[in-house]
């Protein structure tokens, strides 16, 4: 384990790059760091969609707490966000394995969220884990520079993102 939250980990995971360009690298690790920390501390609106493309999509699958999962474009991931607020009182972003080669970046992950209400027969107060896996390929800080030419938005924070979630009560 990396860290017991994003928010505690240290830059870019505390990775450092064999290759002798290792600039891209350790940025792109650092920027999926800060999104992590980010959504530890509620951020929501502007300060979280710049995090993003305009043209982003979201895959959520099945679990917990959106039990038909879904796929969301930027506004209804910022909406999902807002509303997570009234849900959860606290989430953090376990990281067990990152790894950066120049402009991908695969995280593993260990979610836990601990409800700020009642959902169903889960009480306030209980936790709930997700284990995930994120992939993300050509990830470039949005809105920091302008985008090369023949550059394809990415989803997510890269082209193609593999991302598999199952929620599950805490014992």
């Amino acid at each position: 384990m990396i860290a017991t939250r994003a928010s505690d980990a240290p830059t870019a995971f505390g990775y450092s790059p064999p290759s002798a360009s290792p600039v891209a690298t350790v940025a792109n690790l650092e920027l999926a760091r800060r999104y992590l920390a980010a959504l530890e501390a509620g951020v929501v609106g502007d300060e979280l969609a710049a995090f993003f493309s305009p043209d982003v999509e979201q895959i959520e699958y099945p679990n917990r707490l959106v039990p038909a999962g879904g796929r969301r474009g930027l506004p209804e991931m910022l909406e999902a966000a807002r509303r997570g607020q009234q849900v959860l009182r606290e989430q953090r972003y376990q990281v067990e394995r990152a790894f950066a080669d120049g402009n991908t970046v695969v995280l593993e992950v260990l979610w836990v969220g601990t409800l700020a209400i009642d959902r169903g027969n889960i009480l306030a107060g209980q936790e709930l884990r997700a284990h995930f896996d994120a992939l993300a390929a050509q990830a470039v800080p949005p809105k920091a520079a302008p985008k090369p030419a023949g550059f394809v938005s990415p989803r997510v924070w890269g082209e193609r993102v593999l991302h598999s979630a199952f929620a599950e009560q805490a014992l």
